[in-house]
């Protein structure tokens, strides 16, 4: 399967890299990009109502859609959707969760965020295995960062939940942090490694490397990672080849 994680970060894109498209014309950008990334499954981030709209008038003939919105205020309220490639596998459940200390509040958010954060997860079944996608879009204050990646926190209660169903497991988005610190500690307890660590950065203001898919090295293997650059967002996308490891 090729999975892909985009942060299309179309509403201040033009400030940050001094773009002189309009929006409409980023998004479009943005457009192109998917479709030449052509992936099975993709995770986008920071996804606007309008946005949202106009991807499926876009791909809804070769893509489902999944994810709901997390409840902000105004142009911020923004959902991480994920898309699958109608072909390509079923999903038999979706949901969006908070990441926060009440994982089924949508709209809650811990004290000192500056908005609510969320994960959207899509279950699927290829006929043999069962497989958990989680996509998200962490709060970029190190504190709560913390708290998203802690022992038991968020991230970890929502991927228990889903253990039990003998699931192979990916975490991807935007992290807004490094493979270090308390992301770090949360790949080691959850044998999670990075198929996107050979890339270098994906944030192109700052040169880091804050965008990842996390998966399971016992059960899935990584290969063919590539970075798409673009002038539609300030973020690369990123895809990798997961398929499971056979022994």
């Amino acid at each position: 399967m090729k999975i892909a994680t985009f942060n299309v970060k179309n509403k201040t894109a033009g400030k940050i890299l001094k773009l002189k498209p309009s929006a409409l014309e980023r998004f479009r950008l943005n457009v192109d990009l998917i479709k030449k990334s052509c992936s099975d499954i993709i995770g986008l981030q920071e996804v606007t109502l309008d946005e949202y709209i106009m991807l499926k008038q876009e791909f809804e003939s070769m893509y489902d859609f999944y994810g709901d919105f997390r409840n902000s205020i105004g142009f911020t309220n923004e959902a991480c959707p994920i898309m699958v490639k109608k072909e390509i596998i079923n999903v038999n459940d979706a949901k969006t969760f908070s990441l926060s200390s009440d994982i089924n509040k949508i709209g809650k958010k811990y004290f000192g965020a500056l908005f609510p954060r969320i994960a959207t997860i899509v279950c699927l079944y290829d006929g043999e295995d069962n497989y958990v996608i989680v996509n998200t879009h962490v709060d970029n204050s190190k504190i709560i960062q913390s708290k998203t990646f802690a022992l038991n926190g968020p991230l970890e209660r929502i991927i228990q939940q889903y253990r039990k169903q003998d699931a192979k497991i990916m975490v991807m988005g935007d992290m807004n942090s490094g493979l270090n610190g308390s992301l770090y500690n949360f790949c080691y307890r959850n044998f999670f490694v990075d198929a996107l660590s050979p890339l270098g950065k994906t944030y192109e203001p700052l040169k880091l490397s804050i965008d990842h898919i996390l998966y399971e090295d016992d059960s899935m293997v990584s290969s063919n990672a590539k970075s798409f650059e673009n002038k539609g967002s300030d973020h690369s996308l990123i895809m990798v080849d997961l398929n499971k490891r056979r022994r």
